[in-house]
This record gives C-alpha cells, structure tokens and sequence, in this order.
C-alpha cells in the first residue's frame, strides 16, 4: 500500500443521527479492469462483491441493538503467472447505539470477523476489532462525528480515528456523510426519484492464505482506494436505490510470511516496516465500474 494514499478499514454502520433513515442492507459488485503488473505486458482484473447488513433492534427510545453482518470476496491473482484465488470477508457486528442527551449520541460496537483465502476457519483467520463513533447534533441538518477503530489483523495491530460529519441542505438536494479517512460522499438530488454524485471509499484488510506443502504460512494485505462519480435510481417510495457508480482504483494486494509482522499500525502511518514482501511486483491502479443496491429504512413518514 505504497500509493497516493495509505487507508483504513471501511465503516459501513449508519446512524440515525441527523440522518432520517437507515441503510438495512447493500450489496455492490464491480471490477478493476485491466490493472497491470508492473514491468510486465500482464493485467487482470479484481472482481469484488461486497455485502453489509445492519439491524438495529429498539430496546428503549434512547436504547437500540445493533447486530449484522458484512461480507465481502476478492477474486484476484496476487503473483503476475499466479491462478486467481477467492479472498474472503465475514465481519460479525454486536453493539449498542445510544442517545445520551439532545445533542450527544454514540453507537459501540464489537466486530469479530474471518478472514482468509474461501474463508477457513482456523485460528490464523481470526481477528477481533471494535469501533466507537460518537456524534454531536448540531442542528437538523448538521452533525460532527468522532471516534476510533482498533482491529487485529495479520499484519499485526490496526488502530484509526475516525472523523465526519453529516449535513443536509435546507431544500435538501445536497448531501454530505463522511466517515474519514475511510469513506465519503457528496451526493445532488436532481430529481424525486435520482441523484447523482461523488462517492469516496479507502479499504485494507488482510487475509490469511491457504498452506502450501513445505512452505512457510502465509498472508495478504489488501488495500484500495476508490473515487468516482455515480447515478442513482429510487423505487418503491424511495426505499430501494440502484446505484452505478465509475472511477478510479489503486490496487495493492501484499504477501508475507505469517511471522513477518508489523509492529503497530496508525491509520496511513506502517510504523518500522521492514517486512520481505513475497509478490514484489505491483498492480497499477485502474479503472472501475460497480453496480449496487441499498435497501433503506426511512424513520419518518415522508
């Protein structure tokens, strides 16, 4: 993850604060097309599908549940004359959202997940993390987020603040939600039923590979980072949103051995990065495309 920028694990958990709905379910598949290995005539594309479901369960009016689950599959050749291989995801969210006052509300949450190549279940592909995001209601149509990510990985300890903000115009065709420095957008309702905007999003995970007779165990950093314009679509009363989205991609898939590990990770900042990397030669980043769906729960009439 040697390129324009160093990133952070991607937050997808929505909160109703400032916010008048809910994203239940996503789900987004999409290609990096042609991304070349260096120093070689050689390219491949990344096939990613991602999934996140969020169910929050009302305990009281200041007290909800939050539990679900993200998934998400890399299909990528990490070596230049490599076969392609399924990296894969399965994050399980348990938290609590709650309104501590008119202004202060927080939601905490622990995420357990496996990661690794077709998703075995050993204790290498194990890791455990948690996030805390507390917001500030400004106004109806400004809110001030703030909080921290940690997360083991098999590169060692990731840890990042998290900072953003939402903000709805008065005639509330622009709207701004950001979670930095792993996602954001700016998104135009040009018309009742479709938007158009720009949309942001920084990734790294790491995974734990299969074993290779009489070699040492093994592992993956990924790392992206995405930008580029989308159109969206709305039905039924709004609640489904189809979304097309193109743009640009970097794209670094690392491999080390198990043993060779990072002493401590701060957001963009590898602190003593002195690993042997196995698959030297990196992919260019190129360009994408990506269609998705978002199921979303609005919490006023409308």
């Amino acid at each position: 993850m040697k390129h324009f920028g160093i990133i952070v694990l991607f937050f997808c958990v929505q909160t109703a604060i400032a916010q008048d709905y809910i994203d239940l379910l996503k789900v987004t598949y999409g290609s990096i097309l042609n991304s070349e290995f260096e120093d070689t005539s050689i390219d491949k594309d990344v096939d990613i599908f991602e999934l996140s479901a969020t169910i929050p369960i009302p305990i009281t009016k200041k007290t909800a549940i939050i539990t679900g689950i993200d998934y998400n599959t890399d299909a990528v050749t990490l070596f230049p004359t490599g076969n392609e291989i399924s990296l894969r995801t399965a994050v399980f969210k348990l938290g609590v959202s709650l309104t501590h006052s008119d202004r202060w509300s927080g939601v905490y949450i622990f995420q357990p997940k496996i990661s690794s190549q077709e998703l075995r279940t050993s204790s290498d592909a194990t890791f455990y993390g948690g996030l805390a995001i507390v917001s500030y209601k400004v106004s109806d149509r400004l809110t001030w987020r703030f909080g921290a990510l940690a997360s083991s990985e098999a590169f060692g300890t990731l840890f990042s603040p998290i900072a953003g903000l939402y903000y709805i115009s008065k005639n509330k065709k622009w709207e701004v939600d950001a979670y930095l420095p792993g996602r954001a957008q700016v998104n135009y309702q040009f018309s009742p039923k479709t938007a158009t905007g720009i949309f942001f999003q920084g990734q790294v995970r790491s995974f734990a590979l299969d074993e290779v007779d009489n070699t040492p165990q093994i592992y993956a950093e990924a790392s992206r980072v995405e930008l580029g314009p989308y159109i969206e679509q709305t039905f039924f009363k709004n609640m489904l949103r189809l979304r097309v989205q193109g743009g640009y991609s970097t794209v670094s898939y690392e491999v080390f051995e198990n043993n060779d590990l990072l002493p401590f990770r701060l957001s963009a900042i590898e602190f003593g990065d002195d690993r042997n990397r196995l698959n030297p030669v990196d992919m260019q980043g190129a360009l994408f495309v990506r269609v998705g769906a978002i199921f979303r729960l609005f919490l006023n009439d409308r």
